[in-house]
């Protein structure tokens, strides 16, 4: 079978991602997508999927997600990629619709992300700290995008994986593909249900972990002033996240289906992602990579 589609998942074990397999065999394009797993060890159980392209297991550490993944990009011979998650299920006609608008030009489309656990106002505030941008119900073009569940071109994605570090959520990514004048788009018909941390514990370690990752990722390179300046901004920065999401389509359209009591969270989270991104100004990302591991593999673990 020829190969449209490569989706890349890194993983520390063949059944972590056993949801996200059975939702790309659904998919109607399945018989052009191979699935690259980079992770440790690796083994296909012997019922292999039928019906995909194919399975292709590079051999890795799972630490730094970010090399995992990029060396996944590095072993994909789809025309395209597509950058699962184990918590994040694309509904059957996803991956067709997101290639269809790479086929129209784009070198970068993003899906729209639903909420998979729609029940607690935590899981819904998550959901659009995390992928505000990526809710509403209009199709757009896009000045930035998410490493995670996007589709890109080969050959753009696979030029920032020489650099592991821009595949930190997507970081240096979006600005990559801005200086190429790379069109990317928003296809809301495209849609992926998304698994949200509930439980308060995580909360709090995921938006600190995951601000202090971001901050420390983009400003790298950045003189010891310039992220002092940005540290010292920090108080800032929850009311202009929070601000950005109530901005959003997907907020101003949402309907009635978020509880009472989500907006307050969001704009907690934005303030503990703001202190968190202050500590990776100062301090650099220390070991918010591979905290943060558990969480992106295991998902399920931290709903309560």
């Amino acid at each position: 079978m020829s190969v449209l589609v490569s989706a890349v998942l890194a993983v520390d074990r063949y059944e972590t991602a056993s949801e996200t397999v059975e939702a790309l065999l659904r998919q109607t394009i399945a018989g052009e997508l191979e699935v690259v797993f980079a992770g440790p060890g690796l083994v296909v159980p012997d019922e292999q999927p039928d019906g995909l392209a194919g399975i292709r297991l590079v051999e890795t550490p799972i630490e730094p997600l970010s090399v995992a993944r990029a060396r996944a990009v590095l072993a994909c011979t789809g025309r395209f990629v597509f950058v699962a998650e184990t918590h994040a299920l694309p509904r059957p006609d996803c991956l067709e619709l997101l290639v269809e608008e790479l086929e129209r030009g784009a070198g970068a489309v993003m899906p729209r992300i639903a909420n998979a656990n729609p029940d607690s106002a935590r899981s819904w505030a998550s959901l659009f700290a995390t992928y505000g941008a990526f809710t509403g119900p209009s199709p757009i073009s896009l000045n930035g995008v998410a490493l995670h569940n996007g589709c890109f071109r080969r050959d753009l994605l696979a030029a920032a994986a020489v650099s592991p570090p821009e595949l930190v959520y997507g970081v240096g990514l979006s600005e990559r593909l801005r200086e190429a004048d790379v069109a990317m788009r928003y296809v809301p018909g495209a849609v992926i249900d998304h698994l949200n941390v509930t439980s308060p514990r995580v909360i709090v370690k995921d938006r600190l972990f995951a601000g202090r990752l971001w901050a420390a990722s983009r400003s790298a390179s950045w003189s010891s002033s310039r992220r002092l300046a940005h540290a010292a901004a920090f108080p800032l920065a929850p009311f202009v996240m929070t601000g950005r999401i109530v901005r959003s389509e997907g907020w101003r359209r949402r309907g009635t289906e978020p509880p009472r009591g989500t907006l307050p969270l969001i704009a907690a989270m934005a303030g503990i992602q703001a202190a968190g991104e202050a500590i990776g100004y100062t301090c650099g990302q220390g070991r918010a990579e591979s905290s943060l591991g558990p969480l992106e593999l295991h998902r399920r673990a931290s709903i309560s």
